[in-house]
């Protein structure tokens, strides 16, 4: 990149920080020294851009002191951030996704690669999915500046990726953050109301007579919210209900990938729930795949319902159309392009979006046996 480049690239991120209000109209800048040390950047590229920053009227230059913001700083840097975002250099999103889960599989694939990037083309936003590393965060997060993305969608975040999300936050760069609650972070979100999809289907069972439900979950990081929502919607309906007492195991946690069939111990009970919910997609093909002849009767025996199933594979022969609880992907991805194009636009802090599941019925949910 050259100086001319990386003065912009600088210019860029003051600009940020002055929309977010680090600065106030008439606030003096962070002397030169400082200004070095928090945005990570030489003198001379510094200098460069604190110039440029001064031809648009966003800072006034003092002799020996250092600049001071104008009056109306916010509104101009706003409007010189809404320029350099129409251009399609700028108009290129990261797609941040963990290593682990590349390349990507079942929901995420619909909508990462084929719904979200084409929505995002009708705005003439390019959408780059980007391996995200837990080693070398600080480097990752500086070549990802340097390579003139205007912003980022986080997806899948973990604890282990949080120095990323503050370092990005430092640099008042933008990032929309997919199905998360990152603490102390006030990054823009766009998630489900996972509490009431858990309600709506615990109803639909319970309105069908059954009592004693199960919902199969992985262990998750309280500290991101993951599943939190999903778990307290449902246990808050059967406490609600009366129903807490009647079931065997109201919330079953399975471990990922394991060599043993952890579903064992739930389908051994005597007392074994008559309706069984999979949280996760990933548990269901899990649980299917170590399963292939019936474990149970459905529905007869056993109700069973998926959350985030759109049938990228058949089900099972002993188990007919599996009922689903998912998100519209048309309509989630055009709601992420939207939230992207308005912060491309200068707008950092759009608010919170929240998409609501629907529950698609099918076959393999019933009466609760007699």
């Amino acid at each position: 990149m050259t100086r001319h480049d990386k003065a912009q690239s600088l210019l860029e991120q003051l600009l940020r920080c002055i929309v977010a209000g680090d600065w106030a109209p008439g606030d003096e800048l962070p002397t030169v020294r400082q200004l070095e040390r928090r945005l990570a950047a030489s003198r001379v590229t510094l200098v460069e851009a604190l110039r440029r920053a001064a031809d648009a009227d966003v800072i006034l230059p003092r002799a020996r002191r250092p600049a001071v913001l104008t009056p109306d700083a916010a509104e101009r840097a706003r409007s010189l951030l809404r320029a350099m975002r129409s251009d399609d250099v700028h108009r290129r999103v990261a797609l941040l996704v963990p290593q682990s889960v590349l390349p990507l599989r079942y929901h995420h694939r619909d909508l990462f690669e084929a719904h979200l990037p084409a929505r995002a083309a009708e705005r003439h936003i390019d959408i780059r999915i980007v391996p995200w590393p837990i080693a070398g965060q600080q480097e990752f997060v500086e070549r990802l500046i340097r390579d003139d993305f205007g912003a980022a969608l986080a997806m899948g975040v973990k604890a282990e990726h949080l120095l990323t999300l503050h370092l990005l936050r430092q640099h008042r760069f933008p990032v929309l953050v997919f199905n998360r609650q990152v603490p102390d972070l006030p990054f823009p979100s766009i998630a489900f109301d996972e509490y009431a999809a858990a309600q709506r289907i615990a109803h639909t069972l319970a309105d069908l007579g059954h009592r004693n439900l199960c919902l199969v979950y992985p262990a998750y990081d309280e500290r991101l919210g993951f599943g939190e929502s999903r778990v307290n919607g449902w246990i808050d309906f059967l406490h609600g209900q009366g129903l807490l007492d009647h079931c065997a195991v109201p919330v079953y946690y399975v471990a990922t990938k394991q060599e043993s069939d952890l579903f064992a111990p739930l389908l051994r009970l005597r007392n074994r729930p008559t309706a069984i919910v999979f949280g996760y997609v990933g548990l269901w093909k899990e649980f299917v795949a170590r399963h292939p002849a019936a474990p149970f009767r459905v529905p007869q025996d056993v109700s069973l319902a998926v959350f985030n199933y759109h049938g990228h594979t058949d089900e099972p022969a002993w188990c007919p159309p599996v009922a689903a609880v998912m998100d519209n992907v048309e309509q989630t991805a055009e709601r992420m392009a939207d939230m992207l194009d308005r912060m491309l636009g200068g707008q950092l802090a759009p608010g919170d979006v929240v998409v609501q599941l629907q529950m698609m019925a099918g076959p393999s949910i019933g009466p609760a046996p007699q």
